[in-house]
């Protein structure tokens, strides 16, 4: 089993991500992972998980963590919860019987909120 360990980052600024992959040997794309708060470092529950396209879609469980099918052809996730800015990884670069864990760290939003 092949395991890639990545901490993303562009320039100076990391990411809000980490992502590892292994390969497999079944037909499914499965990510999972946790969601975190990036200042508490608590779990966050309830956080919207969807590729890009919405073909697939969950949320984070008591424990922040959550499991998402995915199909070869779903290139980003978009995880969002009220009150924090939402996260877009990059493109996965996922094949059939690859698994992902992918770890959110969100940031509080902490723009007014205008009428």
């Amino acid at each position: 089993m092949l395991l890639l360990l990545a901490v993303v980052t562009i320039g100076y600024k990391p990411l809000d991500y980490t992502k590892s992959i292994s390969k497999g040997n079944t037909d499914k794309i499965i990510i999972t992972g946790q969601v975190f708060d990036r200042e508490t470092g608590l779990v966050m529950p309830v956080v919207s998980i969807s590729t890009i396209d919405k073909l697939s879609r969950t949320s984070t469980d008591k424990d922040g963590k959550y499991v998402l099918d995915v199909t070869k052809s779903s290139k980003k996730l978009k995880v969002g919860w009220i009150g924090y800015n939402h996260i877009y990884t990059r493109n996965l670069k996922l094949k059939q019987g690859d698994s992902a864990v992918i770890n959110f760290k969100m940031r509080e939003d902490r723009r007014p909120l205008i009428d």
